[in-house]
């Protein structure tokens, strides 16, 4: 899934600063996010909103600051393999 930046002002420059809808998979620790689109790594600036979704694909908001390559999630849905996988 290619991200989604919704820029609240068009005078932001680039994508810094925006929010986007992500798609992958969280760390182990839950600190850091690797996107599916292109296995990038972005380090979690706030890893307690991401806390029990440890090693699993997500669905994540978030606040994205390419300049410090650090995303600040906002909420996050657990990705529909996930979600198949719990309900067994």
């Amino acid at each position: 899934m290619k991200p989604v930046f919704l820029c609240a002002s068009p005078t932001i420059p680039s994508a810094a600063s925006c929010s986007a809808q992500l798609s992958g998979k969280i760390s182990a620790d839950g600190r850091t996010f690797v996107s599916d689109k292109d296995n990038k790594t972005w380090t979690v600036s706030n890893p307690e909103a991401v806390k029990g979704h440890e090693g699993h694909e997500v669905t994540p908001k978030a606040h994205v600051d390419e300049a410090r390559n650090e995303i600040h999630v906002t909420s996050v849905k657990m990705g529909k393999g996930e979600m198949k996988e719990t309900k067994k």
